[in-house]
């Protein structure tokens, strides 16, 4: 029932984790190809980049840990 350690749910959560990080990671790398796409200094790249890959890896910690769970309190 909900066992943290169980192989078959962790993976569950991986996949899960990754169905929605990866899209988001995408769009942000997106946006910083439109941004060099521009003209505009390339710096700009190179700052935009470590917020972009710092919130994709905090949602996949906080997806698959189960911080963004379920809150509704059902079991």
């Amino acid at each position: 029932m909900g066992d943290v350690n169980d192989p078959s749910e962790r993976s569950s959560g991986s996949r899960k984790a990754a169905v929605i990080v990866i899209p988001l990671c995408i769009l942000g790398i997106g946006n910083v190809l439109l941004i060099l796409q521009w003209d505009m200094n390339p710096i700009w790249g190179a700052l935009l980049v470590p917020p972009v890959i710092f919130i994709s890896a905090l949602g996949w910690i906080a997806i698959e840990g189960g911080i963004a769970g379920d809150r509704s309190g059902v079991e």
